[in-house]
Parts: C-alpha cells; structure tokens; sequence
C-alpha cells in the first residue's frame, strides 16, 4: 500500500473510522450437543431432509458495501496561525501537512480529512470508501493499529487508487475550505 503524499489525510481518518464505528457481533452460533457429523437416519432409510448446507448459515459473509456518505465539516475550525503557517509554505505538501498537523484544535484535522474524502468521494470514488468504511466497520470496530492492514487492505488500497486515478487536482486544495 502506497498512501505516500495522502498519509496525513488519509490514515487519521482510517483510525477516526475505527473510532467512530460501532461494532458487529460476528459470532458464529454454535450447537454445543450437536454431533461433529450426521450418521443419518437410526433404522437405515433414505433422509428427506435438506442438506445442511441449504439455506442460510450461521457464518457471516463479510460486510456489505452500503453507501457511507461523508459530508464536508461545516465551519472552518483551523487557526489563523495555521493559515499564516499555510500561506508561508514554499516547500510543497510536506510543510503544509505540518502546518494543519500543528494546530491546536482536533477540529482542523477532522475537517481537512472530511474536506478531502468527500471531495473524492463526490468525485468518483465513493463505491470504494463505502466499501472500505464497511469492512473496517465489521472487522475494526474499536481496534485500531493493524486491523486495517489485516483485514481491510484489499478495500483500502481500492480506494487510494480511485484518488490517485483521480489526481490531486480535484480535491488536494480543499484543505483551504477549513481556514479561517
């Protein structure tokens, strides 16, 4: 996975996702005083019943991809000093980066991460977001670190693919929508 120059937008909020979820009981039902295999019927007759594997299962699937819209923040919660620090940049990303990453409000970076992944999203990419976000929500939920690389890569990965298919031009300035 190669998040490169989206690693201070992107991966804070993979870990606010894991966060913000609420779990999924993914236990499997299990039938303690069940035989480990079925010898069928006791006088030897032909078994009428269905398969055991007919029907539905016990088992989870894994998660479904239903829509996971996220909205820009409203307001511009960043400092004026971090818009000095912004607008005094020559370096590129990098010191930008720094310069949101500093700022004393919790609130900045939240709203420059929901800036940029809606903007994607509304872009094209939000099939793969909503996908992400729904794995990271069965498998992650309340377990950050190395869940998302565990069992969420495939789908996270699809997603940074989508914005670098995209380029930065579309959303990487919207960043300004959260400065004062």
């Amino acid at each position: 996975m190669g998040r490169g120059s989206f690693a201070f937008i992107v991966t804070p909020l993979a870990v606010a996702a894991l966060v913000a979820c609420g779990g999924r009981d993914r236990s499997v039902a299990s039938d303690a005083g069940a035989p480990a295999t079925d010898a069928g019927p006791a006088d030897g007759a032909e078994d009428a019943s269905p398969p055991d594997d007919a029907g539905s299962s016990d088992i989870d699937a894994g998660p479904t991809c239903e829509e996971d819209i996220v909205t820009p923040y409203a307001g511009q919660p960043c400092s004026s000093e971090t818009r000095a620090c912004v607008e005094a940049c020559t370096t590129g990303s990098s010191c930008i980066d720094g310069c949101l990453a500093r700022d004393p409000s919790p609130l900045c970076n939240l709203c420059v991460e929901r800036a940029i992944v809606s903007c994607y999203n509304r872009n094209g990419c939000q099939a793969s977001w909503s996908c992400f976000r729904a794995c990271v929500q069965f498998y992650c939920a309340g377990m950050p670190g190395s869940c998302i690389d565990e069992h969420c890569a495939a789908e996270d990965d699809a997603w940074y693919e989508c914005t670098v298919a995209l380029g930065p031009d579309p959303c990487a300035s919207r960043y300004l929508d959260c400065l004062p």
